[in-house]
């Protein structure tokens, strides 16, 4: 008798892989290499849809990057990053940073240190570093291999950004050096340089090392100037002196700079109101012609804070008739919707009001892509935040959203005032998708910060959750929500990822590690 699919599917698996190697031998040993490395590549998918055992996933990886397969190494090393097994990755990284990489696994290998450099030790990490900026010292910024070609640039800054949260201040220094001789080159270094600036040990560097950083930055006259600025703001006062500048010869980006870098003052927030409303009023007159653009700056986001933090009625009603049009397209419109359910209590009674009637019909215009998927739940949120839903209204919508966007699952229960919500915290911080597991520790933490009477009782809970938790998104999750949120409950915890693999995870709950500029 043929026996059931199901006790067949493992027999046909083997032998599927068993014909792909003996097929990818045959093409290494008669030197057709093309074949070879499709049938490996075939290999690799082939385990990672039927396997999760470490061994295997982590050879399906190297074979992968062995190949050159960029694109699928890199979503491979992510998933193994976010939801494990991560041993596989630790594995593959590990093998990278000791062994010579060939041109052909160059980019693949960039890929690898972007998605698990945090998992190296201080000495490999700074390897690695090392490596990377003598190739492109020694090899030039674009790689070409057989007919093809690559920018370096766009691989390794993510690679050096992610090493350097491992990387010593050895590495951290070298990264600096590299951006205050290259920042003044093509655009498309200086963003590459942006994002390293962006992980930098900053407050370690030194003042002289700062000043060359700041004036590196004031070398250009574009946005990249403004962004390695506002990093340098919370470190060296020159750079907040340069922004202020900026701002008083008539740079509203300047404005918006300051705001970043920690400044309260309220002219510079009514700056911004005044810059972000005439934006948003051109966007309104241009969409009564079906003429908007999508993708554009959050102009409506920043109406929104300029308002909340100077309480000019005039922004408010800006912001109020802006929601009310309903013209905006949604990725323009759903962050703003989200900070105001956030800030809820905050908001002036008359908005409150105004926003409590809109709320049940507020519509923005569809959109393809960005953030189209999360208007509903935003929406939700406020009324949410509003008190307008039920409870069946919010449990019909908590189901809803969990196939839709189980982020904002997360995000409701956080504002609904219900005394299940610990209990559904619970439950989601064991959920399938990695994402939501980590949205739901977040809100674990934060909610036992808000009654710690229950604190040590959700304390034992998180501990077994986490230990059910392969990757880092969750571990990261927690230790980013112990950081802003202590609880001494949690301080077995905070022990136990202490010594967790992922330096990232390490460095939210190390008092020595440097704070980052708000971006």
């Amino acid at each position: 008798r043929r026996p059931p699919r199901s006790t067949l599917f493992p027999y046909t698996t083997l032998f599927r892989s068993s014909e792909l190697n003996s097929a990818a031998w045959n093409a290494a040993f008669s030197a057709t290499w093309g074949s070879w490395r499709h049938l490996t590549f075939q290999i690799a998918q082939l385990v990672f849809t039927t396997t999760n055992e470490p061994a295997s996933v982590g050879v399906a990886l190297n074979q992968l990057a062995q190949t050159g397969q960029k694109s699928e190494t890199k979503a491979a090393a992510n998933h193994l990053w976010t939801d494990g097994p991560l041993t596989s990755l630790q594995t593959v990284v590990t093998a990278f940073a000791t062994n010579p990489w060939p041109k052909r696994a160059e980019g693949a290998a960039m890929a690898v240190f972007a998605n698990g450099g945090d998992l190296l030790a201080a000495e490999l990490a700074d390897h690695v570093v090392a490596r990377i900026l003598d190739v492109l010292e020694t090899d030039g910024p674009v790689r070409q291999h057989g007919g093809g070609w690559a920018n370096r640039w766009s691989e390794i800054d993510s690679a050096l950004s992610r090493l350097l949260s491992a990387a010593s201040m050895t590495s951290h220094n070298a990264c600096a050096e590299l951006i205050s001789s290259n920042f003044g080159g093509p655009v498309g270094h200086a963003a590459s340089l942006v994002r390293i600036a962006s992980h930098l040990q900053l407050p370690a560097l030194g003042g002289e090392m700062l000043t060359r950083l700041h004036d590196a930055a004031t070398s250009r006259d574009d946005l990249y100037r403004l962004q390695l600025l506002e990093l340098l703001g919370p470190h060296h006062i020159a750079a907040v002196e340069t922004l202020r500048g900026l701002a008083d010869a008539g740079s509203v980006p300047a404005f918006r700079s300051l705001l970043v870098v920690g400044s309260t003052a309220k002219e510079d927030f009514l700056a911004l109101g005044r810059s972000a409303g005439a934006a948003v009023q051109q966007s309104l007159a241009a969409a009564a012609g079906f003429a908007y653009g999508h993708g554009s700056n959050d102009n409506l986001l920043d109406l929104a804070q300029a308002a909340f933090h100077t309480g000019s009625n005039r922004l408010w009603k800006q912001v109020t008739e802006a929601l009310a049009a309903g013209t905006l397209p949604k990725d323009q419109v759903y962050l703003s919707v989200e900070m105001l359910a956030r800030h809820f209590t905050e908001l002036p009674p008359h908005v409150q009001g105004r926003l409590r009637k809109m709320a049940p019909s507020l519509t923005a215009v569809e959109v393809f892509f960005g953030g189209a998927n999360h208007f509903a739940g935003a929406v939700t949120a406020l009324m949410v935040a509003a008190g307008i839903p039920s409870d069946l209204e919010m449990l019909d919508a908590l189901l809803k959203f969990r196939r839709t966007d189980p982020a904002a699952l997360v995000k409701l229960l956080s504002l609904w005032s219900t005394p299940h919500n610990r209990s559904f915290l619970i439950i989601l911080s064991v959920d399938p998708d990695p994402q939501v597991r980590a949205a739901a520790a977040f809100g674990i933490v934060e909610l036992a910060s808000r009654n710690p009477e229950h604190a040590t009782e959700m304390a034992t809970l998180m501990t077994t959750a986490l230990n059910l938790s392969d990757g880092v998104l969750m571990h990261k999750a927690v230790a980013q929500a112990l950081k802003e949120y202590p609880s001494p409950a949690f301080d077995a915890i905070r022990i136990q990822l202490k010594d967790h693999p992922s330096a990232l995870v390490r460095n939210h709950l190390n008092p020595a590690s440097p704070s980052r500029a708000k971006t």
